[in-house]
């Protein structure tokens, strides 16, 4: 049976469902929050990286939380001449014994610089969800570059959200695909291809995420990351 959650007959809110109430207010995305450092990551030495103070909210309204002037530390290990690795670190949201959801560190050694790990959920009946922040390449015993994989998430002062402005304009150009334009600097492209797979191409600033979804002729449906040049 439903419940009234913020009724004077409810004892307390649990975080189950203020996560319920974040994750609509957020929308169905993972991304870090305008707070603090937001998760800077720097160099530490070969094989640490360190990561800065900020707010994670998931897509199921979890949130992850380092606090103003702690520091949290990744170790990658120990490369080999001539080859190149690929790891994501992250935070992993597991429930312990006691049946309590933590938060813990996680580092994956990765098969291709476009590999990724499934964020499931808790409400999605998952004990383990992988929070991924970051990508990071291994030349040698170096490390080469860390890319961020989380987005940004906005605030109620971006003009996107303003209530006097529109969320977005909508525009169909002559070669069939859909734009999306909610910035000058921020655009959604839905492009319809020819083997009949449907790519999204989302930009912002300059940087490029595309997303394409793959119909297999065995009724099932696949969703791959494009890498970008």
């Amino acid at each position: 049976m439903a419940k009234l959650i913020n009724g004077n007959g409810n004892p307390a809110i649990y975080a189950a469902e203020d996560a319920d109430m974040i994750a609509a207010l957020a929308g169905d995305v993972t991304g870090i929050a305008r707070v603090g450092n937001q998760f800077a990551a720097t160099e530490e030495d070969a094989n640490t990286i360190g990561l800065a103070d900020g707010v994670i909210i998931t897509k199921e309204g979890r949130r992850i939380q380092l606090d103003a002037g702690q520091t949290d530390l990744f170790t990658i290990p120990s490369g080999s001449t001539g080859v190149t690795n690929y790891y994501i670190i992250g935070y992993k949201l597991t429930t312990a014994a006691d049946s309590t959801q933590v938060c813990e560190h996680f580092v994956q050694k990765m098969n291709s610089s476009s590999e990724t790990i499934t964020e499931n959920t808790f409400r999605g009946g998952a004990t383990d969800v992988y929070v991924s922040l970051y990508r990071v390449t291994q030349i040698g015993f170096t490390i080469d570059s860390v890319a961020g994989l989380l987005p940004e998430l906005p605030t109620i002062n971006d003009s996107s959200l303003n209530p006097l402005t529109p969320l977005k304009t909508t525009t169909f150009p002559s070669d069939g695909s859909i734009l999306d334009t909610y910035s000058p600097t921020e655009t959604m492209r839905t492009v319809f291809n020819s083997d009949g797979s449907i790519s999204e191409i989302y930009t912002k600033d300059g940087n490029v995420i595309e997303h394409k979804t793959i119909f297999n002729t065995d009724g099932s449906i696949s969703v791959v990351d494009v890498p970008q040049p």
